[in-house]
């Protein structure tokens, strides 16, 4: 009998190697957890494309507590049909909605219905929602994320949000079918006081906010997370628009860009964003260096192309700065890097894929989370280490992509290195990693080193448990 993916629980295997995780039913783990998982309401509360059987099952088990559906518009009506029809009091109880639309529209009586316990929507898909669905007003709605063709921004649903998400390949339009103006979005955002975190990318009718704005600053008192990407065409103007909008709170602010030409130290000039970015960072970067925060509300990201559906569309708040890109693009990050230093901003995180980078003195003063990227070698790895110097507050570093090669002693270079620090008065480092492809004996050798480490993803105490197994 299939449960919902609620009920079920991750169990390693013994293929330590590779690090490979089975799933397992709580059921079937004993009489205890069995009699928990049958009769927990709150454990059958996710519909994510179930069979009808299971579905049944569901309704039965959870008559009551709220849900969290996750379908497709037919399946939408598959689960209004195995719960009684009645669409009315499935929705009272739906608490989360994410709605994949194949079709180009959306049926407006699957909107239609109130949802007064409604706190995230994720509409997506290539398809046109009636306008009439912008104008509910749904007051526990605190989350909504669209990737929709056209999204109405003078709409009731926009209002007293926490999180924003606006992403695809979409436009900004009006109700009144007048032309969008750059007003609008600033209206949007203006309620929105209880905003946290705000995510979009620049929508393709972009450049008809290029007008000269007459507008008063926008407050976003609570604002901690930005994140926006998009493509090249029509991003300077937007940069502008968001001179207009202050985050006193602003702690990660992450951009990323596309485009389709190769970068070179006179690309300044074919990609302004990139100078762009610098005067939103300065106006933002000022104040956080006069509250001498230890944090760093920059994460940019340069890439050749996009996939909408890769993980880095979503959100990622992190305090950091990462430096993406292949060898040519270094050239472009010593600038945007020694910018950062001379507003005098502790930098307390660097993710870096990009081992050629060449990193201020100042900024590797005050790291304390390093993470080198990359296919390399230990040697490779230990040679970029050289470029930070004695890192004097680093206390935890991240060597992704480290090849574990069997001829080459990985684990004692690790150990002196480690001891080489220790004996010149710097802070211990903890050294982080993955058990996917370091190999059993390894694991045990890292684990009888002096060397301090720590397992991603895994809690160290199963460790043990794990190598047993």
């Amino acid at each position: 009998m299939k449960k919902p993916i609620r009920v079920f629980a991750k169990k390693a295997t013994n293929n330590v190697r590779y690090g490979k995780l089975q799933w397992t039913r709580v059921a079937r783990v004993c009489r205890k957890w069995r009699t928990i998982a049958l009769n927990s309401p709150s454990l059958w509360a996710r519909l994510h494309h179930l069979s009808e059987r299971s579905l049944q099952e569901v309704a039965k088990r959870n008559p009551n507590a709220p849900l969290d559906i996750d379908c497709s518009v037919e399946e939408l009506k598959v689960i209004i049909r195995v719960f009684g029809g009645d669409a009315l009091g499935l929705f009272r109880r739906i608490r989360r909605l994410t709605l994949m639309a194949e079709v180009l529209v959306i049926d407006n009586t699957i909107l239609s219905h109130p949802l007064p316990v409604l706190q995230s929507l994720i509409l997506s898909g290539p398809c046109n929602v009636p306008d009439s669905f912008f104008d509910v007003q749904i007051p526990s709605l605190k989350s909504v994320s669209l990737q929709l063709k056209q999204i109405p921004l003078d709409g009731h649903l926009f209002s007293n949000l926490d999180q924003l998400t606006l992403f695809g390949n979409w436009v900004f339009v009006r109700k009144s079918q007048e032309p969008f103006v750059a007003g609008d979005f600033l209206s949007l955002l203006q309620r929105q006081p209880h905003l946290r975190a705000l995510t979009f990318t620049f929508p393709t009718n972009a450049s008809a906010c290029a007008a000269p704005l007459e507008s008063k600053t926008v407050e976003l008192p609570l604002l901690k997370e930005f994140f926006i990407a998009g493509s090249q065409c029509g991003q300077g103007s937007w940069f502008q628009i968001l001179r207009y909008v202050d985050c006193p709170r602003l702690e990660s602010f992450s951009s990323s860009f596309i485009t389709d030409t190769p970068l070179s130290p006179s690309s300044h000039d074919r990609f302004p964003p990139l100078g762009a970015i610098h005067d939103f960072f300065i106006a933002h970067g000022t104040y956080l260096a006069k509250q001498r925060l230890v944090i760093t509300p920059i994460l940019m990201q340069l890439y050749d192309s996009f996939d909408t559906t890769q993980p880095h569309w979503s959100l990622r708040p992190r305090l950091s700065i990462e430096v993406n890109g292949e060898s040519r693009d270094a050239v472009e990050w010593g600038p945007f890097l020694q910018s950062i230093a001379d507003h005098s901003i502790a930098v307390t995180r660097l993710d870096c894929c990009n081992l050629d980078c060449q990193v201020p003195s100042s900024i590797c003063d005050t790291i304390q989370v390093l993470r080198l990227s990359g296919q390399s070698s230990l040697p490779v790895f230990l040679r970029a280490l050289e470029n930070y110097g004695s890192l004097p507050s680093l206390e935890l570093i991240y060597l992704d992509g480290l090849s574990f090669a069997p001829r080459v002693k990985t684990i004692p270079a690790i150990e002196r290195w480690y001891l080489a620090r220790c004996k010149a008065g710097g802070p211990k480092v903890v050294f982080n990693f993955t058990l996917c492809g370091i190999g059993e004996s390894n694991v045990k050798a890292l684990e009888k080193s002096k060397c301090e480490v720590r397992w991603d993803r895994l809690d160290r105490s199963t460790l043990p448990w794990m190598l047993r197994s």
